[in-house]
């Protein structure tokens, strides 16, 4: 830049410099600026400026010290002259005028008069009286009128604050309140409260959004705030001391104003040390932190997301203590339960002895666990977890096989259907005389007399069941209950059916009930509106039972799958004018169903219906496109011209289910199958994913199906309660993702973590491959070494900090002399490479 320009020289402004101690509270960085700052002031003029208050903090500072003692200017306040001048000559600029005497009026009251000078933080009340004046103004005149209707020097800030508090209800002055008070950092040790920057998504957090947008508005039209690229700020810091209602909310909630910024600057540091669990609270400083929220007005307790993490960090390191402090007593209580040999009895008398003997306990039931895998799962997570707390080495691989089996909720209670809420905060249990409603709060139990089916509305506040007598062959009642307040539900209706009903479904919109009825029709209730629901007219399927229904999320449609395999789908935006778009062949149903069939599925957008098809002499996935309903377009399955069997069930479908977030379809028989597939193509994109059987001791009863609020958990009913797998990666439960390698790769692999990064290097055919998996979803080939086939090469290894990549390599004669070829053959020595240092 200075190349053009010679002779002159670069000037580095550095302005607000008494914001390096309000808004920076970790010392080594502040330090580390001013150091910075030092540096360049040998090769360009750096201009500081600092507020003359903060002039003690700055000078207990090492390298500001020399510029303060050596080279500081002091600026003063503008005299009466220069202050005459910024009021009338921009108005002459403009082409305003002043009233006689007004100038003298301003500079009277602004204590410019008679040779004195105003008090220092009083220029921002002049800006902001002159701007309200301007806006009262005649014409091109600037009024006495004008200017007294702004409130002068004194009141100009305050009556703008005034004017917007008092055209705001209630709950608009509780939002002004919060967000003013943001805006202040309080000052400590003797300093005065100063304004802070806010990130605008920090700023509402916790706020009722369209209030808050609205008076953010206002303020900033007022000329009260200013925004930067992310921040807000208050435009003028005199706002603080003009304006006696903020000063009294600062000072009313001083104490916890300065925790909470206290808090916000703590977490900082914790993120930027990569969440060091060193610095998080613990003790007195924790109680005092859980004191102030509990003491904390209303609106004030809601804390930033990263705030809340620290705080909610240094609460689970507490209790972890605390569990720390009782695993001793769940250690006696486990090897009571599960010892078969006198080993339990060593143990236990010499687990504190020595730390061999803490490994060899995490050991034993990293194995157990693994033993109960099948038969136990619920257990087998347990130990696996307390395997890893005892000993981290011992109990890695317990903990993460632990992943890929299933947990177990309503555990020794027969479930036969399921259902949820779209946000997945309510989930509803069909189990033999009960409902039981698992909610944030806890599960609560409602009592109904032989339940089957059961539907939840997509907005959680409403439930409906099928209640029947014990031979499930008289006409059932169909018994609604209101969920608004979900610790007590309220029964609301008892619908009469003319024969049995073994399927429920609620509308998208929640205004209409449907139930699948053995005679074939598809039963129908309004529920909207204040009166009792009432009986529309039935959709007559023409066919056989109907056992599953299944309702679009969007697009208005409803599906109904009959026990002879035929599928009608419906519109059904207008109740009044329903009408059937189509019919397909799925797979019939002969046996007898344990739980509640859901053999029809609408995938999250409504543009995908699954529904189960015989393949040869099996049953597989059928998934059918429907960018026109009327006109159906299957989607072709992997291997479908060949011999297509995998992932195909012995028995018949009984629920398929989509995931809510991922393209991946589920479908539960006498196992349970997972699919991955695409569908912005019709050819080859059903690909079979993982075969899972069920643990031994426990009977699928019919239902599977995502949870909506953890896109990740997959739930099956059972005899025996409610089995939970970790499904991310239709190939493999417990697995976040599938690495896509050759045929022929080796079993040779290691893996690193490298600061941030995490490394995966693997033997591969003709080569070796070093990968960047850090990002699971966007995983980036690092390196490639030449190597032979898997049969001679020999190992691969990576060094601890992962910067350091071994293979083996292979030499060949060449005219008598030996030539390295970039490989290796078994029994060669190692090589390492060193070019494997990463990004930065």
């Amino acid at each position: 830049m200075l190349a053009e320009r010679p002779g002159q020289r670069v000037v580095l402004v550095v302005d607000q410099l008494e914001e390096s101690f309000t808004l920076c509270r970790d010392e080594s960085e502040r330090a580390a600026f001013l150091r910075v700052l030092t540096v360049l002031s040998r090769s360009m003029l750096i201009i500081l400026a600092l507020r003359a208050d903060f002039y003690g903090r700055a000078a207990a500072e090492p390298a500001l010290l020399p510029a303060l003692r050596d080279r500081a200017v002091l600026v003063e306040p503008m005299t009466a002259g220069e202050l005459r001048a910024a009021i009338e000559e921009p108005a002459t600029r403009s082409g305003l005028r002043l009233d006689d005497g007004l100038a003298e009026l301003i500079l009277h009251e602004f204590g410019a008069m008679n040779g004195e000078r105003p008090a220092a933080g009083a220029l921002p009340l002049l800006s902001h009286a002159l701007w309200e004046t301007w806006r009262r103004r005649e014409d091109t005149r600037l009024t006495f009128a004008g200017y007294r209707a702004a409130g002068g020097i004194a009141q100009a800030l305050a009556r703008t604050a005034e004017e917007i508090h008092d055209k705001l209800d209630a709950e608009g002055r509780a939002v002004l309140k919060h967000l003013l008070t943001r805006l202040v950092r309080v000052g400590d040790d003797g300093s005065p409260d100063t304004a802070r920057p806010v990130e605008r998504r920090a700023l509402v957090h916790g706020l009722p959004g369209e209030p808050a947008r609205r008076l953010i508005e206002q303020l900033t039209a007022a000329r009260l705030l200013t925004h930067d690229q992310d921040t807000t700020r208050l435009s003028h810091e005199a706002l603080i001391r003009a304006w006696p209602p903020l000063q009294g909310w600062v000072d009313a909630d001083r104490a916890w104003l300065r925790l909470r910024q206290q808090l916000t600057d703590d977490a900082a540091v914790w993120d930027r040390s990569e969440r060091d669990p060193s610095l998080l609270y613990r003790g007195n400083r924790l109680a005092t932190l859980r004191d102030r929220l509990e003491d904390a007005a209303e609106g004030a307790r809601e804390l930033d997301s990263l705030p809340a993490a620290f705080k909610d960090a240094s609460v689970r390191l507490e209790q972890r203590g605390v569990r720390r402090r009782r695993a001793a007593v769940a250690v006696l209580a486990t090897l009571f339960l599960l010892a078969t040999t006198g080993l339990v009895g060593s143990l236990v008398f010499q687990r504190q002895a020595e730390q061999a003997h803490q490994r060899d306990l995490a050991r034993y039931l990293a194995a157990e666990a693994e033993d109960l895998r099948t038969t136990q799962p619920g257990l087998a997570k347990q130990l696996s977890l307390l395997s890893f707390e005892m000993n981290k080495d011992a109990g890695r691989s317990a903990l993460l096989n632990s992943r890929r089996a299933p947990g177990l909720i309503n555990g020794g209670q027969s479930a036969t259907d399921l259902a949820t809420s779209t946000d997945g905060k309510m989930l509803a249990i069909s189990s033999g005389d009960w409902i039981v409603l698992r909610t944030k709060d806890g599960p609560v139990r409602v009592a109904a007399d032989s339940v089957g089916a059961v539907a939840v509305s997509r907005d959680g506040r409403a439930l409906a069941a099928v209640t029947r007598p014990d031979n499930g062959s008289e006409p059932a009642t169909v018994r609604l209950w209101d969920l608004t307040r979900p610790a007590k539900p309220r029964p609301t209706a008892a619908l009469k059916a003319d024969g049995p009903v073994d399927t429920l479904v609620f509308g998208a919109d929640g205004k209409v009930l449907y139930g699948g009825a053995r005679s074939g029709r598809i039963l129908r209730w309004r529920l909207a509106g204040p009166a009792a629901p009432a009986a529309l007219p039935a959709l007559d399927d023409r066919s056989g039972t109907i056992d599953s229904l299944a309702v679009s999320p969007r697009r208005d449609l409803l599906a109904a799958m009959s026990k002879d395999g035929r599928i009608a789908v419906w519109k059904v935006a207008d109740p009044a004018r329903p009408e059937r778009v189509t019919t397909l062949s799925g797979a019939p149903y002969s046996v007898s169903a344990a739980g509640t069939l859901h053999r029809v599925a609408f995938d999250r957008t409504g543009m995908l219906l699954a529904a189960p098809m015989a393949v040869k002499s099996e049953y597989g996935l059928g998934l059918w496109r429907l960018d026109e309903p009327g006109k159906p377009q299957r989607i072709r399955r992997e291997g479908e011209d060949g011999d297509y069997s995998s992932s195909n069930c012995i028995g018949d479908l009984t629920s398929l289910a989509f995931s809510p977030a991922h393209d991946q379809i589920v479908g539960a028989c006498d196992t349970w199958h997972a699919w991955a597939y695409r569908s912005d193509s019709l050819d080859h994109l059903i690909v079979a994913g993982a075969t899972i059987s069920i643990p031994t001791g426990f009977k699928a009863t019919g239902t599977i199906l995502f949870d909506p609020g953890k896109s990740r958990r997959l739930m099956l009913t059972t005899d025996h309660g409610v089995l939970i797998w970790y499904l991310s990666n239709a190939m493999q439960p417990g697995a976040d993702t599938t690495l896509p390698l050759p045929v022929g790769v080796g079993s040779q692999v290691d893996y690193r973590r490298a600061g941030r990064r995490q490394l995966m290097a693997w033997e591969g055919v003709g080569a070796n491959y070093l990968a960047d998996v850090t990002d699971l979803d966007n995983r980036r080939l690092v390196a490639a070494t030449r190597a032979p086939d898997m049969f001679t090469g020999g190992d691969i290894a990576l060094s601890p900090d992962g910067k350091l990549l071994a293979d083996v390599e292979l030499y060949k004669k060449d005219k008598g002399k030996a030539r390295y070829v970039g490989g290796a053959a078994a029994g060669h020595h190692a090589r390492q490479h060193a070019p494997v240092e990463h990004d930065r």
